[in-house]
Parts: C-alpha cells; sequence; structure tokens
C-alpha cells in the first residue's frame, strides 16, 4: 500500500525524549539548511568577509599595496575559498565573486580604469569559479611527477 500524503515529522525519539528537528545546522562552519541549500552559508561568508574589508579600507592608506594584497588574501580570500567546492555550480558564486571583486578593488590603490576581470589579473586571483574548479580539479586527479624526477 502506497502512502499518498506526506507526514510531518517534528523531531526524532531518541532514548524516550523527543529531539526536535533543526532548520539549519552548521558543522566545520558550513551551514545547510534542510533542503541542503547553501544559501545560509554564503550569506555568512560574504557577512564575514565584508566586515575585514570594511577593515581593510579604514587602514588602507597606512598601508603598503604589496601589504594591502597580503591582508585581502589572508583574511578575505581565504574564507572565500573555504568549503567553497560545495558551491560548485550554485548561483551564490556570484555573491563570492562580488566578494571577491570588493577585496580587490580595496587591496589595489590605482583601480578605477580597470574592470573587475582586469583588475584580478594584475593581482593574479583567478575567479572564484575557476578557483573552485582548480581545487576540484587538483583533488580529483592524481598527481605523478614527470618521468625525469624519477632518475
Amino acid at each position: 500500500m502506497a502512502i499518498s500524503e506526506t507526514t510531518s515529522v517534528s523531531g526524532v525519539n531518541i532514548a524516550g525524549t523527543l529531539v526536535p528537528l533543526s532548520d539549519k545546522i552548521v558543522t566545520l562552519s558550513v551551514t545547510l539548511d534542510r533542503h541542503l541549500a547553501l544559501s545560509h552559508h554564503t550569506s555568512n561568508v560574504c557577512r564575514a568577509a565584508y566586515f575585514h574589508i570594511r577593515a581593510l579600507r579604514h587602514i588602507r592608506p597606512s598601508l603598503t599595496e604589496d601589504m594591502a594584497i597580503t591582508v585581502a588574501v589572508s583574511m578575505v580570500q581565504s574564507r572565500l575559498d573555504y568549503a567553497d567546492s560545495l558551491v560548485h555550480g550554485h548561483t551564490n558564486v556570484k555573491r563570492l565573486q562580488s566578494v571577491q571583486n570588493s577585496a580587490a578593488r580595496v587591496a589595489w590603490k590605482d583601480n578605477h580604469q580597470l574592470s573587475s576581470g582586469n583588475l584580478l589579473h594584475k593581482l593574479h586571483w583567478l575567479p572564484v569559479q575557476s578557483r573552485i574548479e582548480f581545487k576540484i580539479a587538483c583533488i580529483t586527479t592524481k598527481y605523478s611527477p614527470p618521468a625525469s624526477l624519477h632518475t
């Protein structure tokens, strides 16, 4: 007999105690909702990254360009890179790309004439989607050194 109705589950009974279901869960700093959508995670990453971009903007006049780029990479780019392969193929990549573009504009002093793509190229930063694809390729491809290194 097939059940045609969907039943609503309010929780899980564990040892006689009803444990309620949660709308979202955070594990290893990745926020997942009950539909496995990553919009909450992306919002958290963007919020944290924009916080650091604003802080960098305040101290930017007293930093050299190299120092500003180093701070942007360590405080912003590292947040964008953490668990970014989870958002591969999602529309959330566009939001992360906006964060990266903002970090690049703050880090690079003379950015008024450059498009975001040219600015990323000058900084030698791959766009977010390309970074994700590169990471996935590195993880899934077995590295084999050239034969000349075996001698």
